[in-house]
């Protein structure tokens, strides 16, 4: 039983961190299902040039996460953040860096802009590696498209808040 505004406020907030934790975790999940259609699924690796996938063991897909939800006042954030340093560096055998870039040996902070612009270099010649591989844009589009407010409004409804867009 709620008694009064100060226990419906945090009652709220309590819902509404619920809310967001929810669907970051879903977005989080489709940008990874991105991450696997558009990068991983592009094309695989021979295994004679030494380069093995990580995946979420020091891979792009792991580096990804979702943070804890905060409440800030009567705000509530949620957050996914990419740390490319928890991706493996191992040049001699060109993951996530090489030994012939005359700039430097470590790419992981360049990684994902040079997998979704198809900014790889010629090394290896031509292959799949080459070619856009567009994480991104799909999220974006989930953001934009409304996609993300239907997921806002059914875990509000889960919970049994109504709604109504004015």
């Amino acid at each position: 039983m709620i008694l009064n505004d100060a226990q419906l406020d945090a009652q709220l907030l309590f819902d509404f961190k619920g809310i967001i934790d929810e669907v970051t975790y879903k977005i989080l999940l489709k940008l990874r299902e991105s991450i696997e259609r558009e990068v991983y699924d592009a094309g695989t690796p021979s295994p004679n040039d030494g380069y093995r996938r990580l995946k979420y063991m020091g891979g792009l897909i792991g580096s990804f996460e979702k943070l804890d939800t905060n409440i800030l006042g009567r705000t509530v954030e949620g957050s996914i953040k990419q740390d490319p340093m928890t991706m493996v560096n191992d040049p001699d055998n060109f993951t996530h860096g090489s030994n012939f870039w005359n700039v430097t040996d470590d790419i992981r902070t360049m990684l994902s802009d040079i997998i979704i612009g198809g900014k790889s270099g010629d090394l290896f010649g031509p292959g799949f590696w080459r070619s856009p591989r567009d994480f991104w844009t799909p999220i974006i589009e989930m953001l934009t498209n409304g996609e993300v407010d239907k997921l806002i409004e059914n875990a509000m409804t889960i919970r049994g808040i109504i709604w109504r867009k004015f």
